[in-house]
């Protein structure tokens, strides 16, 4: 890791816990007088984990976006710790749960995440696929704009290069169970998986930037429906993951019109006929707010 970005443990006064994931712990902090977050990895933690940890640093420390969450820099004592900017609202899985939305925020917050998304596919010389696109990875400011972070499994490759995936079926030592919901491998939370990523192809599972619009959709759902994307008769992670791999997606019960045609197109079964994150910015940006309302009620199959 960059030394530049290297900050004296001694500078940071940690506060309360704000949650906890499978390898660390995020708290409040102060350091040098402002207010942030800090992200410290178990002191007990495997040596996947802080090689994850390691990459987020380094992935994070290059990039620099209104909705991207903001580095700060990181400290190696006690145990690594990332410092990142203060989120006073926390996740947006967080504030959907607590709150309902009025469609123009939830509009808002589609186009803020898709401008995120289109800032890393757009990255030259190399793009950056985040791999773990879920609401609990979105983050909200006090003016309720929306960043991403979480970029410890994230790539960069030149161009718009396929990345190869080690399928489902070849990884279950990286799986970890925290509850149906969370089931993660290396390659992304499984609830929000693309079907390529999760695909058993063994010699030929690659995957592009569609990955992360394949995921987008369904925080998108996540927004608009204030549900976990599940389906019917289809709820372990398990069942889940064949019922996408033969094309089956979420019902659909309060998304407006608008929202799900896009939404349509990005979860498509096939990647190459997904939108790309432009694509979704420009369909997101001409929506009329007038055209927010009618809910549609129905199950949808691509």
């Amino acid at each position: 890791m960059a030394d530049s970005w290297a900050i004296e443990a001694s500078t940071i006064v940690a506060g309360e816990e704000l949650g906890r994931g499978s390898f660390g712990v995020v708290r409040s902090a102060t350091w040098r007088h402002t207010p942030v977050a800090i992200k410290i990895l178990y002191l007990d933690a495997q040596a996947e984990d802080q090689e994850l940890f390691e990459k987020e640093v380094a992935t994070m420390s290059t990039l620099h976006h209104p909705n991207i969450v903001q580095f700060l820099g990181y400290t190696r004592t006690p145990g690594l710790t990332l410092v990142i900017e203060l989120f006073a609202e926390g996740s947006l899985e967080a504030y959907v749960n607590r709150h309902r939305l009025p469609p123009k925020l939830a509009l808002r917050f589609c186009i803020d995440m898709a401008l995120a998304i289109e800032y890393l596919h757009s990255r030259r010389p190399s793009i950056v696929i985040h791999r773990d696109v879920k609401p609990a990875n979105f983050l909200l400011t006090r003016s309720l704009r929306v960043k991403l972070g979480d970029f410890g499994i994230a790539r960069t490759r030149a161009g718009d290069a396929r990345l190869a995936v080690p399928p489902l079926n070849r990884v279950p030592s990286l799986i970890r169970t925290r509850s149906s919901e969370e089931m993660t491998a290396n390659c992304g939370t499984v609830r929000f998986m693309a079907p390529e990523v999760a695909s058993s192809n063994k010699d030929k599972s690659t995957y592009s930037t569609k990955a992360d619009i394949f995921s987008l959709a369904l925080v998108f759902y996540f927004v608009w429906e204030r549900l976990l994307p599940t389906i019917p008769k289809h709820t372990t992670p398990a069942a889940h993951v064949d019922a996408m791999l033969r094309g089956l997606r979420p019902a659909f019960h309060k998304t407006p019109k608008p929202l799900r045609t896009i939404v349509d197109f990005m979860w498509h079964p096939r990647a190459s006929s997904r939108l790309s994150a432009p694509e979704v910015l420009d369909h997101l940006t001409a929506i009329d707010e007038k055209d927010l309302r009618a809910p549609y009620f129905g199950f949808s199959s691509p």
